[in-house]
């Protein structure tokens, strides 16, 4: 066998020849193992930089998913804050819709309205078209404006229902300030007001108010509303509720029993402050009702005439 080598430029040959077989195996087995390293060190190579890609890409995508991750975090964080707040101002305007409610019955109450009519605590009857047409998306923004205006809208209508609510009071405390009645209800007057004899000492003596004759413990009633100034004994009135009801009046009920009332205590008209009875300078069971206006005694027959 001749093996012929060539030079590159193929101007040189030169020629071997093999006449023994064993070193041309050894010569094959040589390229045969040359070759196989050389391909089994490229398979090695390729894969190291596929793997060392794969890698690479991977990190990457794992990085780009944490910071999804963080970024649904923070989104989520500030909604939950909006959804708090949101929440917190609901609550905050139920409280001012409960205190509207409450000013909006004792207005109706006060006015002597119809409760049907006026009912707070009902929402108003309202309708539209189309439903469907009306129905649209709202996002935070948007709620939280309305919101915004709604609770504008409540102060307002509280302020203006508190002031309604302020000149009903002050006519209904002015009509009920006013004394109107008879101090006792089944009674007959026994002494009127102005000059008399008086009965302890036969002498002639102004008297500064009415004796209503009446029976032993009966209902003593306020003639109007007001701060009880007195209540207990003085002098020869007895047991006394003397009464203060602005304006410069001033009511007195004398000779009583009992007193049911004590000095501060607010009362109303019509209320019982005390029962009937003969205590200080009396003949017997009554009560001398009085009424001032400034400090000066007022015939007090006009008054017990009015109606409540």
């Amino acid at each position: 066998m001749k093996i012929f080598l060539v030079s590159n430029r193929g101007k040189k040959t030169v020629s071997v020849s093999l006449r023994n077989p064993s070193i041309f195996i050894l010569l094959i087995t040589m390229i045969a193992v040359l070759s196989g390293g050389l391909f089994f060190a490229g398979m090695k190579y390729g894969v190291g930089v596929v793997d060392e890609d794969f890698l690479d890409d991977k990190r990457i995508l794992s990085a780009s998913l944490e910071s999804q991750k963080r970024k649904i975090s923070v989104l989520k964080g500030k909604f939950d804050k909006e959804a708090d707040a949101l929440a917190l101002r609901v609550a905050q305007l139920q409280s001012q819709v409960l205190r509207l409610n409450a000013v909006g019955q004792r207005v109706v109450e006060k006015a002597r309205l119809d409760p049907v009519e006026f009912d707070f605590s009902e929402l108003p009857p309202q309708g539209g078209i189309d439903i469907k047409s009306d129905v649209r998306t709202r996002d935070v923004g948007f709620l939280k404006d309305d919101m915004i205006l709604l609770a504008g809208q409540l102060v307002n209508q509280e302020m203006q229902l508190s002031a309604l609510e302020t000149l009903l009071t002050a006519e209904t405390w002015e009509k009920e300030t006013f004394p109107a009645g008879r101090p006792v209800e089944n009674g007959w007057i026994s002494s009127k007001y102005g000059w008399r004899t008086n009965p302890f000492s036969g002498r002639r003596a102004f008297h500064a108010g009415v004796d209503i004759a009446a029976k032993w413990g009966a209902e003593t009633i306020a003639v109007a509303s007001g701060v009880v100034v007195h209540a207990g004994l003085m002098g020869g009135y007895g047991y006394l509720v003397e009464i203060n009801h602005g304006d410069g009046y001033v009511t007195r009920y004398a000779h009583n029993e009992e007193i049911l009332v004590k000095q501060g205590d607010t009362v109303s008209q019509g209320q019982v402050i005390a029962r009937v009875g003969s205590t200080g300078y009396s003949t017997g069971p009554h009560v001398h009702f009085e009424v001032l206006r400034k400090g000066k005694t007022i015939n007090p027959v006009k008054y017990m005439r009015a109606s409540r």
